[in-house]
């Protein structure tokens, strides 16, 4: 009977994951925002991609319902970008900043997506140090 609990824990996602079924979940997080450079040589053979990456303070996870994600891997990188282009001196003044953002998240899908989990940013503010 315990193996049988300790099975089924193990197969259930974890309850405080971020829900991202809907592939654009409301999502709100802080973190100090970075870039990184990503090669692309080996997967598209394309040029290096720049992105916006925020480094949270611990771990979480997400739940796709099992499409992209796997809600038993925790991570503390989450790709940042936004449509909307008044956003992005916001995003270029808060790198090596705390921020604090609210947007749509959905799972990484693709070899363009570097993070776990993928923000478009609707609101960002750079935190007091």
């Amino acid at each position: 009977m315990l193996a049988l609990a300790t099975l089924l824990a193990a197969a259930a996602p974890a309850s405080a994951c971020l829900d991202v079924r809907s592939g654009n979940a409301p999502v709100a997080l802080e973190g100090r925002l970075e870039r990184a450079t990503f090669s692309m040589r080996d997967i598209s053979g394309g040029p290096p991609e720049r992105e916006y990456i925020l480094i949270l303070a611990r771990p979480i996870c997400i739940d796709d319902g099992g499409e992209f994600a796997d809600p038993h891997q925790r991570f503390n990188q989450v790709q940042l970008f936004t449509s909307t282009d008044r956003l992005w001196p916001g995003l270029r003044a808060g790198v090596g900043h705390r921020i604090r953002i609210r947007g749509s998240g959905f799972a990484a899908q693709t070899a363009h997506h570097h993070a776990p989990l993928v923000v478009d940013v609707s609101a960002v503010a750079v935190l007091r140090r």
